[in-house]
């Protein structure tokens, strides 16, 4: 039986690692001024224990404009351990074109990625206990080049880990929640 904590709003990628892993798929609709016709995509994955590797090819509905991606910033108190922060910054460039304009990210080379046209793939390897990884996407709405424009975010993805010196390797699924606003 698989052992983890999620937050679902679109979609999920339910894991089981044999070993604890928090997985997060957001959706947000841009609903203020700055944001209206905007989609924004979270992804969060987190590791309680050691992976080899892990790989996640996401293709959106929509041409992606910019995104951010790495590991959080990170702290450690006394009274509540470590800590990420998760903070992100959208809105629209002078072009009026959505984007990430910041986030609270460390853009590391342990993490690869790279996005074309509608597609992100993003890549880790030899990641530590605890280590999470943290992405933004941003889309507009209406901006695609696939026809028909698909309903949802296709994903595909894997993880490894070693069992008893046995390397096991693991498919990522992914189910479609629904979306939120950004409020």
């Amino acid at each position: 039986m698989c052992d983890f904590d999620s937050i679902l709003y679109r979609g999920s990628l339910p894991l089981c690692l044999g070993r604890k892993l928090r997985r997060l798929f957001m959706v947000f609709g841009g609903t203020k001024e700055n944001t209206a016709g905007c989609t924004y995509y979270v992804v969060m994955i987190r590791s309680e224990e050691p992976l080899d590797y892990v790989y996640l090819n996401l293709q959106f509905p929509a041409k992606i404009n910019n995104y951010k991606l790495g590991f959080p910033q990170e702290a450690h108190t006394a009274a509540a351990g470590p800590m990420a922060v998760e903070a992100w910054e959208a809105g629209k460039d002078a072009q009026g074109q959505c984007v990430i304009i910041q986030a609270a990210i460390n853009n590391s080379a342990d993490v690869q990625s790279s996005a074309v046209g509608h597609m992100l793939a993003i890549r880790a390897s030899k990641l530590l206990a605890q280590t999470e990884i943290m992405g933004m996407i941003a889309t507009t709405e209406g901006q695609s080049n696939i026809k028909p424009v698909p309903p949802s975010v296709h994903t595909e993805g894997a993880y490894e880990y070693l069992k008893l010196g046995q390397t096991v390797r693991r498919r990522l699924d992914v189910s479609d929640m629904g979306m939120a606003d950004l409020k």
